[in-house]
């Protein structure tokens, strides 16, 4: 059996197999799986551009716009620092040609 896994906001992250519960099995005689946590074994619809996520409220898939992406701190900081570099820059050059 395969569940399809999900992030805690419900963003669908990939599919594994369930594993087996082995009491539950032997007890019933009949195959049964442990369904870990943040998972489900409702299939995620796809569609080009839109990612699964799932609702837990109402058990089921909505395709949605992906969120974008984290922003690294540093590589903010660091397009910050050469935006003031080039500001600096650019300013210096005016000084040096006598432009106020």
């Amino acid at each position: 059996m395969i569940v399809y896994c999900y992030d805690e906001a419900g963003w669908f992250t990939g599919e594994m197999p369930a594993p087996i519960d082995p009491v539950k099995t032997r007890r019933t005689g009949e195959m049964s799986y442990i369904i870990p946590d943040n998972t489900t074994t409702t299939v995620p619809p796809k569609a080009s551009g839109l990612l699964p996520r799932f609702n837990i409220e109402t058990a089921s898939w909505m395709l949605e716009v992906p969120p974008p992406p984290p922003i690294d701190p540093l590589e903010q900081l660091q397009a910050e620092y050469d935006a003031l570099i080039l500001d600096l820059s650019f300013r210096t050059t005016l000084l040096e040609l006598g432009v106020n």
